[in-house]
Formats: structure tokens, sequence, C-alpha cells
């Protein structure tokens, strides 16, 4: 139960710093001038930057392992 517990922790970890960091990415953007305003953003770049992208399945699994480490540590049983 607690791996489990951990791979949500984990997937919960990966999801917030997923949504920070197209709010952080599509900001810097737009700061730079690289994208105006009342334009879309194509798909192709989405992807490029989530599931094409190895690092993002390396962050994936990563994110699961510390969740699981840290939910195996807590001191009291899991259940």
């Amino acid at each position: 139960m607690w791996i489990l517990k951990g791979i949500l922790v984990g997937v919960g970890l990966f999801v917030s710093g997923l949504v920070l960091m197209a709010i952080v990415s599509i900001s810097f953007a737009f700061g730079r001038g690289q994208v105006q305003a009342q334009h879309a953003t194509s798909s192709g770049v989405i992807y490029g930057q989530t599931f094409g992208n190895p690092f993002f399945y390396l962050a994936l699994l990563g994110c699961m392992l510390n969740g699981t480490a840290v939910a195996g540590s807590w001191p009291t049983p899991v259940r």
C-alpha cells in the first residue's frame, strides 16, 4: 500500500511541476515578445515540450521514485 501511496504522491508532484512549467514557459515567451496576444500556440509546441521530450519521462520516473521513497520513510505505518 505504501508503494501505491508513494506513486500517487510522485504523480501529484509531477503534475504540479508540469502545470508550473507550462505557466512559466508561456509567461516567459510573452515577456520576451516571442508570442503575441490573440495568437494560438500550436499543439506541436506543447507536444514537443511534454510527450516528445525524453526528459519528460525521466522526470515522471524520478518523481515516482521520490514519492515512493518519501512514503516508505514515513515513521507511522501506512494503512
